[in-house]
């Protein structure tokens, strides 16, 4: 056991104070620490079983300077090798993930801004030719800033790279991939690699878009869980609503696009599964497509098979636009509905001034008249140069015909 206060000088000239002990694991022991120069609080990790490979492994992984790479990294900046073989890296303060999602006040835009954070951390480990090769919600820590929320990705011990001895462990058992479970029930041997974090990477990301994990409603025994871990998707939308329920959000809240990215992150074949890289992508762009439905507060994305929330079941919203000046309401129900001069009498509006689409959970205005079309901003007209997302409430204006835009009962 360390004695708290102990000093010491590492490798790098890094001069650190031994803290409180915080936790033991398989391989180490882990003690605050302080760099005793810049202030900086940290974690020192003393490994238990210290060996010329792990020598090697943690000689790389610091010469890697991740922390300069991202702010997302907190990974080990110095290593000592006597008296005691460990390392030291700063502290990533605040709650788990895992913590951070089991709390009430976790919005569902502030989770998906943190899974696309969780995506990227993983992408730029790939650009640095590095795997974790231990993902899950506690490897990663979050904490409120004035900027809003921050993350932190932690414990690179079991990382996999070219050029150094392979991992000594096969990571999380609740993350791992189908051919790393299969080395537990005697398989061929393997070990964490790039497509390993693939697949626990998109648990974790199932985690935070559905508020639940892959197998839950799916481990009543060990044998059931082993079967939803073996690769596929257990509550996969193509097969309908589960007869049971499962927990969480249900999949169909996902678009398209995003429930394909799930689908093959949690194949069981290596070469399906989708890069990190391709996950940020998808993610950034789907973020504008989030609809949170103000009668049940779920939130699901923007489909435009869609006409009904997949949480309450109810149909999504219609409007309709009443036109008081000529004494008509007109019903966007229909997928499209186009306004020109016919419909509305004026020599002003162009034979297809506007069109109306029911989009999923939006209703959508594409202007196209040559006269404008105008939105009342509460203190002047703003005439619209692009689509735009109709509100009830809203005042329009098509060329010199005005309307009001309500809300169907």
């Amino acid at each position: 056991m360390i004695r708290e206060d102990t000093m010491w000088t590492l490798k790098g000239q890094t001069k650190i104070r031994i803290g409180k002990f915080v936790a033991a694991g398989g391989e180490g022991i882990i003690h605050y620490a302080v760099d005793e120069r810049s202030g900086m609080p940290g974690v020192f990790k003393v490994f238990k079983q210290p060996s010329p490979e792990r020598l090697q492994r943690t000689k790389f992984l610091v010469g890697q300077r991740l922390n300069d790479v991202s702010e997302l990294f907190c990974a080990p900046i110095d290593y000592l090798e006597s008296p005691y073989f460990g390392h030291f890296a700063p502290l990533a303060s605040g709650p788990s993930l895992e913590e951070y999602l089991q709390s009430p006040t976790a919005s569902y835009p502030d989770t998906y801004k943190l899974a696309i954070a969780v995506s990227f951390s993983f992408a730029l480990l790939g650009q640095s030719g590095i795997s974790h090769g231990d993902p899950s919600l506690n490897q990663f820590h979050t904490h409120s800033t004035p900027g809003g929320l921050e993350l932190r990705l932690i414990d690179f011990d079991n990382f996999n790279a070219p050029g150094v001895p392979p991992p000594m462990c096969l990571g999380q058992e609740d993350r791992m991939a189908p051919e790393l479970r299969r080395v537990l029930s005697g398989g061929p041997i393997t070990v964490p690699d790039d497509y390993t974090d693939r697949f626990a990477l998109t648990t974790i990301l199932h985690d935070m878009l559905l508020a639940r994990h892959v197998a839950a409603g799916f481990d009543e025994t060990r044998e059931a869980f082993e079967r939803a871990m073996s690769g596929g998707w257990p509550t996969d939308p193509i097969f309908g609503v589960p007869a049971k329920d499962v927990g969480g959000f249900p999949s169909q809240i996902l678009n398209s696009e995003l429930a394909a990215m799930m689908r093959g992150g949690l194949s069981r074949e290596p070469g399906e599964r989708l890069s990190a890289t391709d996950w940020t992508r998808t993610l950034h762009r789907n973020f504008s497509q989030i609809w949170v439905d103000p009668r049940c507060g779920g939130p699901s994305f923007i489909d435009p098979s869609r006409t009904r929330c997949p949480i309450c079941g109810q149909p999504f919203p219609t409007y309709r636009l009443v036109f008081p000046a000529l004494h008509v309401a007109v019903a966007c129900d229909s997928a499209a509905l186009a306004l020109g001069r016919s419909l509305l009498g004026s020599a002003k509006v162009s034979g297809l001034h506007a069109v109306i689409r029911r989009y999923g959970q939006e209703t959508r205005l594409e202007v196209h008249g040559r006269n404008g079309t105008y939105r009342w901003n509460d203190s002047q007209w703003m005439r619209l140069e692009q689509t735009v997302i109709l509100n009830p409430g809203d005042r329009l204006r098509f060329a010199d015909v005005e309307c009001l835009v309500e809300e169907t009962a």
